[in-house]
């Protein structure tokens, strides 16, 4: 048996993909309860755009969470 762990952080920039409103809430509940503080947020989605298909609304999506991220 296998067990895999993820991090709060991995978890945040898995919902960068969609963003929905509730992702970002997801996103901000994680970050306000200590699960990665924003340098770590930041660096581990701009490593996540090597994988995406088509990485400007990532791009995007980073850009605009990081904003709001920002305001708290």
């Amino acid at each position: 048996m296998h067990i895999y762990l993820v991090s709060a952080v991995d978890v945040a920039v898995s919902k960068l993909g969609r963003l929905a409103s509730d992702d970002m809430l997801d996103i901000i509940n994680l970050y306000q309860v200590g699960g990665f503080d924003l340098q770590l947020f930041e660096s581990v989605a701009q490593d996540a755009l090597d994988y995406y298909a088509i990485p400007k609304p990532l791009e995007l999506n980073i850009k605009h969470a990081l904003r709001e991220l920002r305001k708290l």
